[in-house]
This record gives structure tokens, C-alpha cells and sequence, in this order.
């Protein structure tokens, strides 16, 4: 007489296994990558603008006190949109220089080639301004 065996208790304990090993990691992550520091007072949103992220970033670096967080503040947001506004011009600047390779390169590409060229990622957010 054969004895049968229980596949359903084995599998179940090697979910919850994996499912431990899967929630320690996802722990140790989050213990690893430390959220920057926030500054009393201010809302916390899921999703940050990036003059935000900026100046969570040196509030991280510096931890002010509550009397340097405001002119900290003020400044991190000046530099923060010069930034961007620099972010900007470069990326105008850029896509009317790839524009011009490619005006460059129409008339020696075959029309799949230049179709090609123009699928490729040398044109992300073209509509972006």
C-alpha cells in the first residue's frame, strides 16, 4: 500500500515562505533608500515637484534648524527654478539641433532608413515644451 502524500500543505508553506522573504526585502529597501528630510510644517504629497525634490535634497544634506529653514527655503526655490528654466532652454536647444541632423540626413537616407531615424529615441517628448 502506497502512502499518499499532501502536495497542498507544501505548497502553502512555500507561499508564506516566499512571501516573507519578499516583505524583508521590500523592508530592507525601504530601510536603505531614507526618505529625505521633511520640514515641519510643510504638506507632503505622494508625488513632489522637482524644485521639491531639489530642495529636499539639501535640507537632507544641511538639516537646518527651524530659523534657517526659511531663507534655506527661499534660496533652494530660487535655484530651483533657474535650474529648471536652464533645463528647459537646453532641451529646446537640443531638439533644434537634432532637428537639424535629421534635415541633414533626409536627403542621403532611403525613406525607411529616415523613418527609422525618426521612430528612434533621438526624439523623446517632441511635444514637450
Amino acid at each position: 500500500m502506497k502512502k499518499e502524500i499532501h502536495t497542498t500543505p507544501i505548497i502553502l508553506i512555500m507561499a508564506l515562505f516566499l512571501t516573507l522573504i519578499i516583505v524583508l526585502l521590500q523592508s530592507a529597501a525601504f530601510v536603505t533608500f531614507k526618505a529625505p528630510h521633511h520640514e515641519p510644517g510643510r504638506k507632503k504629497g505622494v508625488f513632489a515637484a522637482p524644485s521639491d525634490l531639489f530642495t529636499d535634497r539639501i535640507f537632507s544634506i544641511v538639516q537646518p534648524d527651524s530659523a534657517q529653514s526659511r531663507q534655506i527655503r527661499f534660496f533652494t526655490n530660487q535655484t530651483a527654478e533657474r535650474i529648471k528654466r536652464l533645463h528647459h532652454h537646453s532641451r529646446q536647444e537640443r531638439r533644434q539641433i537634432m532637428d537639424s541632423l535629421r534635415q541633414q540626413l533626409k536627403p542621403i537616407l532611403t525613406d525607411d532608413q529616415f523613418k527609422r531615424l525618426e521612430s528612434m529615441a533621438l526624439y523623446p517628448n517632441r511635444n514637450d515644451e
